[in-house]
Order: structure tokens, then sequence, then C-alpha cells
């Protein structure tokens, strides 16, 4: 057993903004570095990556260590010679130290836990390099490294290319609402227009005060940050032992509602299927039950989560400005093209088959990271 700073070492050479090769190098920021995988996307346009501060220096020997925010787990190895900001630090692996394998060592839980628990600063929390370095470590001969961060490597594209494959099936519920319907902007199929109030009667949001009721079983309490890529995400639910009372019904979830954030991240939504069991959300969550008998719920939260639909008529699309939030009334008013039932109905068949199709692609993206956690706990001994 030894520790981190036995398999590499700070190499923090510097590159001058008045050095003319310094144009050359691409930049890589901490942004730049995608948290757990260490993917790299393109980094220019970059305000620090214009030439007016100072950047380490790297090579495709490197491993790059994100030292603020370490609870992201920003760890990369790039395959090119570059320049980063000086908040990735370039470690350089010593010799008998296979560089695949370092970079995994550095990603591991109880590695980012602990120098998150050991971090300096509140709101800009950075690691201690220093810390870091002591954290110990196994290390097999290099050949053993190597078969580790083989399979490791494998696992890595079994979770990309499952990741891929569902993100590519939920674009396709988008481009499916627009040639069954047309762009919601024009209405060209001439649909009769509602507003959402028309078509769903209860429209409310939770209430404050549920904090004194968390559990650690219970009812699934809705939050924001159950609401990512317009979908209700239930892999980080919260849960509640919910009082009784007029309160704590209006603020229940039910199997059709469809849920969309009114603060923290506005507009984005979801809706509750079969499986949602009692749940209820808090007051940063609105809940829209629509009236079936003239609009569907995979209709309505497709038209609310579409660019040119309900976000862009509540100033949410990409294409106009933010806001810092929404109020009911803000939802109530959306002016929806209602197209007849018969449609909507062949539309909901259609989004839970490609939903159910999502479902396997994410599921198989669990298999690959307990995979990647099996390994991970048999070399190093994590839980």
């Amino acid at each position: 057993m030894g520790t981190i700073g036995d398999l590499c070492e700070q190499d923090r050479r510097t590159v001058s903004p008045d050095d003319p090769a310094a144009a050359r190098l691409r930049f890589v920021g901490v942004e730049h570095v995608e948290a757990d995988t260490g993917e790299i996307s393109d980094g220019n346009g970059s305000r620090t990556g214009e030439g007016k501060s100072v950047n380490f220096s790297f090579t495709a020997e490197h491993v790059l260590y994100s030292k603020l925010r370490p609870y992201l787990n920003k760890v990369a190895t790039p395959d090119f010679e570059g320049k980063c900001s000086t908040e990735l630090i370039p470690l350089r692996p010593r010799p008998g130290v296979d560089r695949r394998f370092l970079a995994y060592a550095l990603r591991r839980k109880a590695v980012a836990d602990a120098i998150t628990t050991a971090s300096i600063g509140a709101r800009m929390p950075r690691a201690d390099l220093s810390i870091l370095m002591r954290q110990p470590i196994p290390l097999p001969p290099i050949e053993e490294q190597r078969r580790i961060a083989a399979a490791l490597d494998r696992a890595a594209r079994l979770v990309k290319l499952h990741k891929q494959a569902a993100a590519k099936t939920r674009d396709l519920i988008p481009a499916l609402f627009i040639d069954m319907f047309g762009d919601p902007a024009t209405n060209p199929r001439g649909w009769p227009v509602k507003r959402l109030k028309e078509l769903a009667p209860f429209v409310t949001s939770g209430s404050r005060g549920w904090g004194r009721y968390y559990a650690e079983s219970g009812a699934r309490f809705v939050r924001v940050q159950n609401l990512v890529g317009h979908r209700l995400d239930l892999s980080d639910i919260a849960f509640v032992k919910p009082p009784t009372g007029r309160e704590t019904e209006r603020a229940r979830v039910f199997s059709g509602d469809v849920l969309v954030a009114i603060t923290g991240a506005p507009g984005q939504s979801g809706f509750a299927r079969d499986n949602i069991g009692e749940a209820y959300v808090n007051q940063h969550v609105a809940i829209i039950r629509p009236a079936h008998e003239i609009v569907l719920t995979e209709y309505l939260w497709a038209f609310i989560a579409n660019e040119n639909g309900g976000q862009r008529q509540l100033g949410l699309s990409s294409y106009g400005q933010t806001r810092p939030g929404l109020g009911l009334n803000d939802l109530r008013r959306l002016a929806v093209s209602v197209p007849p039932l018969r449609d909507q109905d062949r539309f909901m068949a259609k989004v839970r088959q490609l939903m159910l199709m999502e479902t396997v692609d994410l599921q198989r993206v669990d298999a690959a990271v307990a995979l990647q956690a099996s390994i991970l706990g048999e070399v190093f001994g994590d839980a």
C-alpha cells in the first residue's frame, strides 16, 4: 500500500500569455471537463483561454486534476498537448505507473469525498493537493494496472454508449411532436387554442414547511432537482412522513399529473407515471392535473417542454431571456393548441414506447456503472 503521491507528481510548468507558441495550444478549463467521466469538450470561446492569463502546460502523458470544487470529481486524460487553467493541476505519472490507472484511482468516490471534506473555502472550495497526495492506494505491478484500466475502460465505453442511446431516444419525442402536430409557435394545422386553465382546472404547488417531515422512507417528495431534462427523475428522491390535512392533500401527486418547476430551474417539467405511488411536491414545483376528456398528459407535457411551445411562452426558450421564477398564473395563462383526442392518443402510445426504450438504455447505464463500481471495489477495497 502506498499513496497517490507515490504514483505521480505535480507538474506546474507555466505558459506565459506573451509566448507566441501559447496561441497555438488548445486551452482546457475546468468547465470543459465532464464530472466523473473526464470527457473533455471543445475549449473554444473560453474567456480564460484568450491569452490574458498564465496557464499550465500539459501533454498527452499527463492527468489533469481539478482542484476547484473537488466534489465534482473532474479528472481528465487529454490525448493532446495544450494549456489549462491553473485550477487544473497537471499530474505526471511516475515510472511504473499507468496513466489510466492513475486517473481511475483519482476519480474514486472515496478520494473525492476525502478531499471535499478537507477542502478550503466555502463558496468556491478548493482541494488541498498535499492531502490528495497523502491518500492511501494499492500499487499493483504495471501489467496488472493496465489490465484493471482496460476493464474500467470497457465499462466506461458501455456507460457512454448507453447514455448516448438514451439521449437519442429522448430527442425523438420533440421531433415526433413537431411531425404529428406542427410547430406550436405557428400552429400551421389550425388546432383550436385554449388557455391551460381551461384544460387543467387544478393548478397548484406545494406549501412551505415540509423540512420537519423528512424521513428515511415513506412517501416520495418531489423537488426541483427531480425534474431533469424534462423528465421526472426518481433516482435521487427524498422521503417524507406527511401530516394530515388539506395542505397535504393539495400537494399530493397522482399518476398523470404534469409537474413544472416554478423556481430554481423554472420551466423544467415531467409527469407522474403509474409507478409514482404516494408522492408530494414542495413549494417550488407546480402540479398541473389535465382534464383527460380534453387533453392527455403526454401531449400537455410535451407542449410545455417544447422550445417553441410552453418554453417560449413562459420566456424560458433558449431563444429568449431567462426568468428567475414562474407564478401559477403564468402557467394558467399558457395558450395551448389542442388537436383531437384521437391524435393525442396516437402520440401518447408512441411516447410511451420511446420512454420504455429510454428506460431500458438507462438500466443498461446503471448496470455498466455497477460493473465499474465492482471493479473499483475489488481493486481498491471501496464499498
